[in-house]
């Protein structure tokens, strides 16, 4: 569950949010992370969409955020699955991508 405060710029220890960051590239992983270190903000990292499946079952997450161009199973799978697993079913998803067109 998730409990947020409104007015409040910070989140306190009991209103904090899981974000779950998917992505094969650890670089992008810990940039994700420093970039969202705030209080009240836990990111858990994935490299693959088997760890994220593993990761939804151990977290409550506010919202995922999902390379699309991974090995073997790419996001919008990842998302696929996601929407099949009763658990993870409500986790909003955003698409994350490197790719550029000319």
């Amino acid at each position: 569950m998730i409990y947020v405060r409104t007015g409040s710029p910070t989140l306190s220890a009991q209103e904090a949010v899981c974000i779950l960051h998917v992505d094969d590239d650890p670089d992008n992983l810990q940039t994700t992370k420093s970039l969202l270190n705030r209080p009240g903000i836990e990111v858990v990292s994935a490299q693959s969409a088997v760890e994220a499946l593993g990761r939804l079952h151990e977290h409550d997450f506010a919202l995922a955020l999902v390379v699309v161009d991974m090995p073997k199973i790419d996001g919008f799978q990842l998302a696929e699955m996601m929407r099949d697993d009763t658990r993870a079913r409500e986790v909003p998803i955003i698409f994350i991508t490197g790719a550029a067109v000319d």
